[in-house]
């Protein structure tokens, strides 16, 4: 019976919030999925990401409202026009 408890149990996924350059603004750990917000999933919580770009390693391939900063040259373009 404790090993039909212990199947059920939801695995804790872990999330960084990134800015608009890249970088990990905050790390979370929950058992069910993040709804909104510009999340992505990461394989661990490594406090050593904030404020620093994720290691391509570190994202497990599971993008929460499919956040991929855009590359630098349309980044100045579009600071450039307002």
């Amino acid at each position: 019976m404790f090993r039909l408890h212990m199947s059920r149990r939801a695995r804790t996924r872990f999330y960084a919030r990134l800015d608009d350059v890249g970088r990990c603004e905050t790390l979370w750990a929950t058992e069910s999925s993040i709804p909104s917000g510009r999340w992505i999933e990461v394989t661990e919580l490594n406090p050593f990401w904030i404020g620093r770009q994720l290691p391509l390693s570190a994202r497990s391939g599971c993008h929460v409202d499919s956040l991929t900063p855009a590359p630098a040259r349309y980044r100045a373009r579009s600071k450039a026009s307002t």
